[in-house]
């Protein structure tokens, strides 16, 4: 009873962006000034909703186009590097929509970079792959999704594809911080476009309990066994 009435520890949201605060919401080629992003290897667009012919996701807001107006795609990667311990899960999820203007599909990648080498366990990436989270299993240090990488059939996006949610999650293995990316090497000026970045960290619900929450069910085993016991010395049973 006292580890069912405990809270059960849930992987918290470190960093969630709609981009709805760049610019003052208003669109601008070349935009470095994210309160949260790195732009490195190229440029992006930040676009109001409408800007250039680009939608955001709801119809509203700010949204990010992941190649810029220099013909060289860049990266965005968060500023800051956030920590986890072994076991937690570690989840990054991206609403990505095509370039919205007709061509070629756009190569993107996403994913981490950790400071330590870590087993990313558990691995599952959702998208429109199929009808369900694809396993990746577990994999080594530097694991990412994109085109060119082990998984590069899975880092393309069509250039009509409406906005739809992309995600990466894993089970570290041991303790360490990391940041995440998303990026494209498009070089055409109209990128796949990106909207509401999200990351959380924290326990994931198959780790193994700490060792207050094993005391906490050896209590609970007790006081049921007593329970139990009790119960039964008071049961009369009557034979017809």
């Amino acid at each position: 009873m006292a580890l069912a009435s405990a809270a059960p520890s849930r992987a918290a949201i470190v960093l969630s962006d709609n981009f709805d605060g760049e610019n003052g919401g208003n669109s601008s080629l070349n935009y470095a000034g994210f309160a949260n992003f790195t732009v490195s290897g190229g440029t992006v667009d930040i676009i109001g909703n409408g800007g250039f012919g680009i939608g955001c996701a709801g119809g509203a807001g700010s949204c990010v186009d992941l190649d810029g107006s220099t013909g060289n795609g860049a990266t965005l990667t968060t500023n800051l590097f956030y920590s986890f311990n072994a076991g937690d899960l570690v989840t990054l999820s991206i609403l990505l929509s095509g370039n919205q203007r007709g061509g070629a599909a756009d190569e993107f990648s996403f994913g981490f970079n950790t400071s330590v080498a870590t087993a990313f366990n558990n691995v599952i990436i959702t998208g429109p792959f199929g009808p369900a989270p694809l396993p990746v299993g577990n994999l080594g240090p530097g694991f990412f999704l994109g085109s060119g990488r082990p998984t590069a059939s899975l880092g393309l996006v069509a250039s009509n594809e409406p906005y739809t949610p992309y995600s990466i999650s894993f089970v570290a293995g041991n303790a360490g911080t990391l940041n995440a990316f998303v990026g494209t090497a498009s070089a055409d000026n109209i990128g796949p476009v990106l909207d509401n970045f999200s990351l959380s960290i924290g326990p994931s619900s198959s780790a193994v309990p700490e060792p207050a929450a094993w005391a906490m069910m050896m209590l609970g085993f007790g006081l049921t066994g007593v329970a139990l016991r009790r119960r039964k010395v008071r049961t009369t049973v009557t034979f017809a």
